[in-house]
């Protein structure tokens, strides 16, 4: 009897060595020619060949009848497996393969194998539908590398676990998840590599609530992450290794342990940040979020620094800790509490902020100072007393006249005001009796060349010069000569230039740092030329916001429309920086 889709005899018993026909899929029967031959020809997705001496036709399929991968999970009659692990175990026995799981959702709890990758639906997200969620725990390969793309894992406790110190090198590519209480990566004694790119941690994880620590491993596992979310929560991520990154959301506490070494940019850690152990490090241009909590607690026996970030804590210290290791930082803004806990090792490039004065106590405006030691002692525990005896003046030295003044019996000094004519003192203290003195200061005078001796008290002439209720003075008319150009050129100070047709790509090399002086203004615009690139020579640097040219002849800053404009003043040593500009300028 013929069944659809066999290669069979028809109802009638053939004479042996002979076939009556065939029947396809299509229940059409086809017939031998003349000659006896029926053609089996394969098609687009499959070929034959025959073996005389077997007396047996092979259909197979062709390279291209996998057009993905031949491990394909999914529902029966779409697909060859329709479990993921069976997927896995037929990639595994083929020395390895990629496993590509059609959209649904699959729970297993999932064996992983060396050199086998898992493949989602790339509409990854549970709320865009069709996409490929598997719940449950899954074990990976002691050794090896592994790779996940475009799946949302979801599970109610931790979803990779195992306890071996494995190497194996885990990549997670575009991926999503959700866990219930628990950690998305527990692998503490792992050592491998822990590689995320554009990979994050569900706020929404229905059915699960969301509380994961993200990565929990103190086995020195190294971790590269880029652009990407890792934790969600109060559970507290624990890392152990190299670290490094760019753009990553810590959305939860999290302790870099000992061996922790961290390059960390444009990061926010939403919990807080603690350094313990040997940790060190560098993170810069981030984000802490301590709420009522410190935002980082700095308990670390080495170097961690800290540059251009933004603290956010309302406790007090909003910076904690007893580490022996030395905290550096620089260029911190702090959103609410400022306070530096006593106990820790600071050091710092700028210090920020500063002390101010204010009307009453504030826990919130403290800052960092420095004492006179002829009127201050400073104990070891920073305690400051003033020296000398109960009054808190004992003295005052003068330049001139009366030396030294004495306070009167209740501890006053009168100090008057008083110019004196123009010498080498710009403002001289002057002893004017027992008890009072006079602070003078000269008025000023014309002289050839700089000289900060001669500096003094001074009026503007009203004809050339506007100064404004604070005392700021500013010239009449405009100061910067503009002039169009459309040929290449050295720019001069204090000049602005428009960059005007039939200008081409213009090349504008920066005055000579000999020539500069600091205050010096340069104003370019482009309206007409096709662009202009202002160029650098040896030891010259251009400051634009928080970035800065390559120091040199190898730095640029251009242009990269009509219209692009910049202001720029000169500071010193052959630096430049941007006040002001249009337009996306490109940075070299």
């Amino acid at each position: 009897m013929s069944q659809a889709g066999i290669i069979s005899v028809n109802n009638i018993p053939p004479p042996p060595g002979s076939v009556l026909d065939l029947k396809g899929n299509d229940g059409i029967s086809v017939g031998p020619d003349g000659s006896g031959v029926i053609n089996v020809l394969g098609e687009t997705l499959y070929t034959t060949r025959g073996n005389a001496g077997s007396h047996t036709l092979f259909i197979d399929p062709r390279v291209n009848a996998y057009p993905i991968t031949p491990f394909v999970v999914g529902t029966v009659g779409s697909a060859g497996y329709q479990t993921i692990q069976a997927g896995i175990n037929a990639a595994n026995a083929a020395g390895g393969g990629v496993v590509y799981i059609q959209p649904g959702t699959y729970t297993e709890n999932l064996t992983l194998f060396d050199k086998v990758d898992l493949y989602g639906t790339p509409a990854v997200s549970q709320n865009q539908g069709a996409s490929t969620s598997i719940i449950g725990q899954h074990t990976p390969p002691i050794s090896g590398h592994i790779g996940f793309n475009s799946i949302y894992f979801q599970n109610t406790s931790h979803i990779f676990n195992s306890a071996a110190a494995g190497t194996t090198h885990i990549v997670f590519l575009n991926c999503e998840s959700a866990v219930q209480s628990g950690y998305f990566l527990n692998l503490p004694n792992w050592t491998g590599i822990f590689e995320f790119w554009d990979n994050n941690p569900s706020a929404a994880g229905a059915p699960f609530s969301v509380n994961d620590g993200g990565i929990n491993n103190s086995g020195g596992a190294t971790l590269f992450a880029f652009d990407c979310g890792i934790g969600f929560g109060t559970n507290v991520m624990a890392i152990s290794g190299v670290v490094f990154g760019t753009g990553i959301n810590f959305s939860c506490p999290i302790n870099f342990g000992t061996g922790s070494n961290i390059t960390l940019d444009d990061c926010q850690f939403a919990g807080q940040v603690t350094f313990s152990g040997n940790a060190t490090g560098n993170i810069c241009t981030s984000r802490f979020t301590g709420g009522s909590n410190p935002s980082i607690t700095m308990s670390s026996s080495a170097s961690v620094k800290i540059a251009s970030a933004i603290v956010d804590s309302s406790n007090n210290p909003a910076i904690s800790g007893a580490g022996a290791g030395t905290l550096t930082y620089s260029d911190l803004v702090f959103l609410n509490n400022a306070a530096f806990a006593g106990t820790l090792t600071l050091a710092t490039v700028s210090w920020q902020p500063y002390s101010r004065a204010i009307a009453a106590t504030d826990g919130t405006k403290v800052g960092t100072c420095a004492f006179n030691s002829s009127h201050f002692s400073v104990d070891a525990t920073g305690f400051v007393t003033l020296a000398g005896g109960g009054q808190a003046i004992d003295s005052i030295g003068t330049q001139t006249g009366t030396n030294p003044i004495a306070p009167t019996a209740a501890g006053l000094v009168t100090i008057n005001g008083a110019t004196v004519a123009a010498g080498t003192n710009p403002v001289r203290t002057d002893g004017t009796g027992a008890n009072t003195m006079a602070v003078e200061v000269q008025i000023s005078q014309a002289i050839a060349a700089t000289d900060a001796t001669k500096i003094g008290l001074c009026n503007f002439n009203s004809s050339q010069f506007s100064v404004d209720a604070n005392g700021f003075v500013s010239t009449n008319g405009n100061t910067v000569n503009w002039q169009s150009i459309s040929a290449n050129q050295t720019l001069v100070k204090n000049t602005g230039y428009f960059c005007i047709s039939p200008g081409g790509a213009l090349s504008l090399a920066l005055p000579s740092t000999a020539s500069s002086t600091i205050g010096d203004i340069i104003e370019i615009t482009l309206d007409g030329a096709t662009s202009w690139t202002i160029t650098q020579a040896a030891s010259q640097q251009i400051r634009f916001g928080n970035l800065q040219t390559t120091s040199g002849v190898g730095g640029s800053l251009a242009s990269t429309a009509a219209g692009d404009t910049l202001r720029m003043v000169y500071q010193s040593s052959g630096k430049w920086n941007v006040l002001s500009s249009v337009g996306n300028l490109t940075i070299a």
